[in-house]
């Protein structure tokens, strides 16, 4: 550091005694020394320390000079004068320390500067040196009269001039220097936030690239960072011939963890998980999240031999398992949570990394539906079946558009054979692949939320059927059957869209029966019994379809506010077999009896099968014996036959065989 003298020595301010000789240079040195704090110090909090010194040392310095002054000219007037210069050196001095906090520091220190220079050289050359060659005169053996007149003459002339000339010199050097401070100042308190800024800026820079390609909550690579080094993984696996895999796992049922423990809870899990992850794979391999519950691991370098690499991958796969299925401890409480992991090979023979996800992913999705908590490796066959998904996804998304559907009806008769009602069946029309059951699309519809408008629309076009029925005196009285999802029975506004189709039509409601599923009882019975009630109080009917097939529970059952039992067909179907379905059958019909219910038994296809129902008692049939579904133009030509037959007085002719869609098969 390069020290500012704002008050350079010179041998011209000697006065020739030597201990004030050494107090001037002292103070001099105080001077300098304030004047190099302003300059080299940001922070100017501690210029009261120094300035506290200043005035410290120019009392001391006072006080040895009137010691000698007084010694000397003791009564004379100049005494009194000097020593209320000292006096009003003093009072200035601190008077200008109490005022710099109500300043600009740099205002206090120029005007400090500016008055201790000019009054310094002033006091040093003018006043000091005058007294002390009086001193050096009377020591002489002059007297103080002739002492006076020695030294006046020595202060005039050149000597006068000198002085005049290093006020000048000190004046206008204590001016540029406090220029050059301030200047100083102000590039230091550049240079410092120019510094900060760039330290600031490098560490923005840091932060925005570990946000680019790490997790913030887990710290792993996320997928940016997964992707690139898949990238170079798969082009060092084609150069050196060996494979790696790439695993795929998601948690199972992490929903419920955040429903019951809350998110912040479920950020706790994800970090643990992350942990256990790393923990479970080499150095060299690559842990990534991808968001939310979903981990990849990149294995590199398994091996060269496909089957060798498949047993690495699945022995890393499944000790990821073990490891995952340890208990956390979450706010005290021990959780357990299990993967659901999907593994490919990473190889060049597939086109992209983004493809390598996406094969990774279905074999999971394939390990989810196997039952969870296990692993699947993909193939090709698990790609295919997600293109084809795919595809029907899109297709069915336009045939809601164009309406590619219609209602198929399948008759619904009594004991005597005497048709009752009828069950609508929905049919897609595909413009390719001609009529799709809805076995085959139903899945889908839910998955991809189309089964609320598909499910409205047949509540419209059942609505719109019972009322053309209604105008003729044969299908008056004709009940039709729909099937209602559970995530459609669900749906907010399902009273309001039927209650609505009811008064559009205008039909008499309790010719409207809804069909439900025993899979709607695994969801809230009260709000279940609660909508059922307030359809109810519309007019309209329920069944209960595939009655034995799923989750029944006659505590639920008895709860549900139903109209009718529908024996589920596989118990039907084997009624002639050798077991236990005949008496299933009639614990069935004997149950729902004696509850208020009426039976329809489904899947009827044999006289045999009909006879061995109408023994057990009071059951109504459906099923290909009376005829299958079959569009409403050919089924209302069915139904009229039906009629015509049951006039005639020939019952058994209508069930003497099966018959067929696209044919009306009646005998006459």
């Amino acid at each position: 550091m390069n020290l500012i003298e704002i008050f350079p020595w010179d041998e011209n301010f000697n006065t020739g005694i030597a201990l004030i000789d050494e107090q001037h240079r002292q103070l001099a040195q105080l001077l300098n020394k304030l004047s190099n704090y302003v300059a080299y110090q940001s922070d100017l909090s501690g210029l009261h320390t120094i300035f506290d010194e200043l005035t410290d040392y120019a009392v001391y310095h006072f006080d040895s000079e009137e010691t000698i002054w007084e010694k000397h000219f003791q009564g004379e007037t100049m005494l009194a004068g000097h020593i209320e210069g000292h006096n009003r050196f003093t009072t200035t001095v601190m008077a200008m320390k109490n005022a710099k906090d109500d300043k600009p520091a740099e205002v206090v220190v120029a005007e400090v500067l500016e008055f201790l220079t000019h009054w310094l050289v002033s006091h040093i050359l003018e006043t000091d040196r005058y007294m002390a060659k009086i001193v050096l005169g009377l020591e002489d053996g002059n007297s103080i009269a002739e002492a006076k007149i020695h030294a006046k003459e020595e202060m005039r002339g050149s000597t006068q001039v000198l002085v005049g000339i290093i006020l000048s010199t000190y004046g206008n050097l204590a001016n540029n220097t406090v220029q050059l401070i301030q200047e100083i100042n102000r590039h230091k308190q550049t240079m410092r936030e120019l510094q900060e800024a760039d330290k600031a800026m490098k560490a923005a820079l840091q932060q925005v690239e570990h946000l680019a390609f790490y997790c913030p909550l887990t710290q792993l690579p996320n997928r940016r960072l997964l992707l690139d080094r898949l990238t170079q993984a798969q082009k060092t696996n084609a150069r050196d011939g060996v494979l790696g895999a790439l695993l795929f796992l998601d948690l199972d049922k992490f929903k419920n963890l955040n429903d019951t423990l809350g998110h912040e809870m479920g950020d706790v899990l994800l970090q643990q998980v992350a942990q256990r992850l790393t923990d479970s794979v080499r150095e060299v391999d690559t842990v990534a999240r991808l968001g939310g519950d979903e981990f990849v691991i990149l294995l590199e370098r398994l091996s060269a031999i496909p089957a060798k690499a498949t047993r690495m991958a699945l022995g890393i796969a499944e000790k990821i398992l073990t490891n995952i299925r340890k208990k956390y401890l979450l706010q005290n409480t021990q959780y357990h949570i299990t993967f659901s992991i999907g593994i490919t090979l990473v190889s060049s023979t597939v086109d992209s990394v983004e493809e390598l996800l996406k094969q990774a992913d279905i074999a999971m999705y394939e390990a989810k539906k196997s039952g969870r908590n296990t692993v699947r490796l993909f193939d090709q066959t698990m790609q295919v079946t997600l293109d084809d998904k795919m595809q029907l996804e899109n297709d069915l998304y336009k045939a809601v558009q164009e309406e590619q559907f219609v209602m198929y009806y399948q008759v619904q008769v009594n004991e005597q054979g005497q048709p009752f009602g009828a069950e609508a069946l929905l049919r897609w029309i595909h413009p390719e692949r001609g009529i799709i059951s809805p076995k085959e699309f139903i899945t889908v519809a839910e998955d991809t939320g189309l089964i609320l408008p598909i499910g409205q629309w047949v509540i419209n076009q059942a609505c719109a059927q019972l009322a053309r029925w209604q105008k003729n005196k044969i299908t008056a009285d004709l009940r039709l059957s729909i099937n209602v999802s559970v995530k459609q029975f669900n749906h907010s506004k399902l009273v309001s869209n039927i209650h609505h189709a009811v008064m559009h039509h205008r039909i008499r409601p309790y010719l409207l029966t809804l069909e439900l599923t025993e899979s709607i009882m695994l969801d809230n019975i009260e709000s279940i019994v609660t909508k059922i009630h307030a359809l109810r109080a519309l007019g309209i009917r329920f069944a209960l379809d595939d009655f034995g097939s799923g989750y029944s529970s006659l505590q639920y059952i008895k709860r549900l506010p139903l109209d009718q039992l529908k024996i589920d067909s596989t118990f039907v179907r084997d009624l002639t077999a050798p077991g236990n379905d005949w008496i299933i059958t009639r614990t069935i019909i004997g149950m729902a009896k004696s509850m208020g219910f009426d039976v329809i038994a489904e899947g009827v296809e044999t006289v045999e099968q009909k006879n061995i129902l109408l023994v057990q008692g009071g059951t109504k049939f459906q099923g290909f014996l009376f005829g299958s579904p079959l569009p409403i133009q050919k089924f209302e030509d069915h139904l009229t036959l039906m009629y015509h037959t049951l006039r005639e007085g020939d019952f058994n002719a209508i069930f003497s065989h099966r018959f067929e869609d696209g044919e009306i098969n009646i005998r006459s």
